[in-house]
């Protein structure tokens, strides 16, 4: 039987528990809607679920929720969800006297992927309050083992009342991002167990994993799963190929494979492998010409961090009448500096056409919720729709 689910944060124990049956009976596909997703998307889905029964199995349509502001639905099997599962409980071991905090919603492939590593290992599923409440969640639950965070969230809690939790945990998974080299030097220093990962709605969350020490690169993503291959193209873009690899996604009103005719899957990510360790150093789909020159934001982001910027400082692009599109810095709601030293800082560290040349805030709340879409605050930031964090433009 196939389904439509509107999630919101309240019944997030109602929906585990549906899941979790789902997940058992595997009898149909369940779409997973966040409450931004509307009627006509509910309607594109059903008929989408209509055509992949017909084709094979049952699983979960999750909307990809990457740096883009088109949302495509990735038809995951429930088979493939577990064999991913599994082989990231290889690499981070889970248990029965394990439990892992919940605090992404369930519309997000890694809240999905988490519940099921939870299932598959008798571990307890602890839900959170939320992204912004993970400091008084840790606090609460003596229970909480193992922890998934973006970069900005570590970089917060390190500084939290629950800090000195972190180090009794057995793990703390750190991805969606690259992790800014003072934020996990920190981390490493203060004894807590980071791991780097990286991965993707279509490959049912994890893709590589593995402990950091504090001494790689800034760009370090760890190692392969045991299932997974991975090769960089001519151009530096990166290839998986995998069993979990979702078979489809639907784009507009068709189903279309992911994979080719040799199970390549184009993650259009950006990076190289080394001594069998991923490195990832930004989207092929991000970068962005200003004044003629290339401007790859991810590298921009790790080149400004160290001068000062705040940690979770996104780039984007935004249209500009001399350089074509200019440099742009988006910086947490909360962030307070000197912007005027801190861009005289990056004007003295780089090149001209990656120094931001304007300082936009980003929504409340927005840096903690998982991977940002550029497009859109790109859009917001061109029109003039977001708050300005510094009153002035650099010419």
């Amino acid at each position: 039987m196939n389904a439509i689910v509107p999630l919101d944060g309240a019944k997030t124990q109602e929906t585990l528990v549906a899941l979790r049956r789902a997940f058992d009976e595997r009898s149909g596909w369940i779409a997973l809607l966040s409450p931004h997703d509307g009627a006509s998307t509910a309607t594109r889905l059903l008929n989408a679920m209509e055509r992949a029964t017909s084709l094979a199995g049952s699983g979960v349509f999750i909307g990809t929720s990457g740096s883009t502001n088109e949302r495509s639905w990735v038809a995951m099997p429930w088979e493939s969800i577990e064999l991913a599962a599994r082989a990231a409980c290889m690499r981070t071991p889970l248990s029965s006297n394990d439990g892992w905090l919940l605090s992404l919603p369930l519309w997000h492939v890694g809240a999905v992927a988490l519940a099921c590593r939870c299932w598959i290992s008798n571990a307890r599923i602890i839900v959170g309050a939320g992204p912004s409440a993970m400091s008084d969640d840790l606090l609460a639950h003596e229970s909480i083992t193992h922890l998934s965070v973006v970069p900005t969230q570590l970089s917060r809690l390190l500084h939290e009342p629950s800090a000195k939790r972190l180090g009794e945990l057995r793990t703390v998974l750190v991805g969606g991002a690259p992790c800014p080299r003072a934020v996990r030097d920190a981390a490493v220093g203060q004894g807590i167990p980071i791991s780097m990962t990286w991965g993707m709605t279509e490959t049912a969350s994890q893709i590589s994993t593995g402990r950091s020490t504090g001494t790689e690169d800034e760009s370090f993503a760890g190692q392969p799963l045991d299932h997974v291959e991975v090769v960089a193209d001519h151009s530096g873009s990166l290839r998986v190929r995998c069993a979990c690899i979702a078979p489809w996604i639907v784009r507009h009103e068709s189903i279309v494979p992911l994979i080719d005719a040799d199970g390549w899957f184009s993650t259009r990510d950006r990076g190289y492998i080394l001594d069998g360790s991923v490195f990832i150093t930004g989207r092929a789909d991000l970068a962005f010409l200003s004044g003629g020159e290339n401007v790859q934001p991810e590298e921009v982001e790790q080149l400004i961090t160290p001068l000062g910027w705040p940690v979770g400082t996104v780039i984007v692009g935004i249209p500009h009448m001399e350089w074509g599109t200019q440099t742009t810095a988006l910086v947490p709601h909360d962030a307070a500096a000197d912007w005027e030293a801190l861009i005289d800082a990056a004007r003295a560290s780089l090149p001209p056409h990656c120094v931001p040349r304007e300082v936009f805030r980003m929504p409340e709340g927005i840096e903690l919720s998982g991977k940002i879409k550029r497009a859109g605050l790109s859009k917001q930031a061109a029109a003039q729709q977001l708050q300005r964090a510094w009153p002035h433009s650099v010419r």
